[in-house]
């Protein structure tokens, strides 16, 4: 069944009873061919849960904060456009992008604060990161995993993760284009594992805490007019 819901200016606020999971309530959940569009919201407690094919939400100057789980799941062939919103201080990630056929645009977003990584895109998804502010998250900035699973990360703005900035895994691939990279706690890039796939333009990477870039030797990585200076250890590093 198809069903549409707007919501704009609402503050929603969901609280575990005393028989209640944290992993079966959200604030916000869309499932079922849904059409969700939510505007200048104010979102804690348990997040948002977009899923299933042909479910699609638009989030728009939302405050998604303080949740017991990832601020924004999207998963099972959804389809999510994040634009604009302040993404912060959630227990788990920001943003969890996950599944074959799932998709996501986040532009313009401040992701930051968040107990893991800011945005994790994993299991045969796909996402695109553009204009974002991600910063200050306990892990890392962005992590890309699992073969299958494609990310392009353009203007956007990594640093000050008290791990890595960007962190492409097991196969993945990514394009990050014209972003700044800095200031994280160890690495600013790193390309892991044998058939990860890594293109790299007309970036600013500086001052991260160990290397610029980590590369395996087995990666298949590309690098063109970056501008990689002022790191503690190596500029770039090839494993």
């Amino acid at each position: 069944m198809d069903t549409s819901m707007a919501v704009n200016g609402f503050k929603m606020v969901a609280r575990k009873g005393e028989e209640t999971e944290s992993s079966e309530i959200n604030c916000v959940t869309a499932m079922d061919s849904s059409c969700l569009s939510l505007e200048c919201c104010d979102i804690s407690g348990f997040g948002i849960k977009i899923g299933d094919f042909k479910t699609t939400a638009n989030i728009m100057k939302c405050f998604i904060h303080d949740n017991e789980t990832t601020g924004i799941v999207v998963s099972d062939k959804a389809c999510v456009t994040v634009e604009e919103c302040d993404i912060y201080s959630n227990t788990r990630s920001g943003v969890g992008v996950s599944g074959e056929g799932t998709t996501a645009v986040l532009k313009s977003n401040r992701i930051h604060d968040n107990k893991m990584v800011g945005v994790a895109i994993i299991d045969n998804a796909n996402a695109t990161v553009e204009d974002c502010d991600i910063h200050s998250n306990t892990d890392g900035g962005v992590a890309v995993k699992d073969e299958g699973t494609t990310a392009v990360l353009k203007g956007s703005r990594i640093h000050e993760n008290e791990e890595y900035g960007v962190a492409i895994i097991s196969e993945a691939s990514i394009t990050v284009e014209d972003c700044d990279i800095h200031s994280n706690t160890k690495y600013g890039v790193a390309v892991q594992a044998e058939g990860t796939t890594a293109v790299l333009k007309s970036n600013r990477i500086f001052d991260n805490k160990e290397e610029g870039v980590v590369i395996n030797d087995k990666a298949n990585t590309t690098a063109e007019d970056c501008d990689i200076h002022s790191n503690t250890q190596h500029g770039v590093l090839v494993l």
